[in-house]
């Protein structure tokens, strides 16, 4: 995994390792490495598109969760609206809870 922002172009990101920050999204995991361990797929990213209608946000399988990887997005990017997403969310392994949270913040 590549560490660091990396400008593909002057208008697609490749964030590296986004931080997990939120406190409520990314707590369990389904996976495991091989001595057993819970494995959170630190190594999940993204790409960022620069559209003039804000930024366009495409996920891997987004385990570091939609909210993090967006507030990441506007962090490196500067720019706060969002304009659209496609990719994997995650969202089914989590609690209601966590899922309302999470699309509410999303949906800001």
């Amino acid at each position: 995994m590549l560490k660091g922002v990396k400008n593909l172009t002057d208008k697609i990101i490749f964030p590296g390792e986004i931080p997990r920050l939120t406190g409520f999204e990314s707590q369990k995991t389904s996976f495991v490495f091989e001595d057993g361990s819970p494995d959170f797929v630190m190594d999940d990213s993204a790409l960022v598109l620069i559209k003039p209608e804000g930024l366009f946000v495409v996920t891997g399988c987004g385990h570091s969760g939609i909210v993090n990887t967006f507030e990441y997005a506007r962090k490196i990017t500067g720019i706060n609206k969002l304009f659209g997403v496609m990719g994997g969310l995650h969202l089914k392994e989590n609690d209601v809870q966590t899922r309302v949270t999470s699309w509410s913040r999303f949906s800001r």
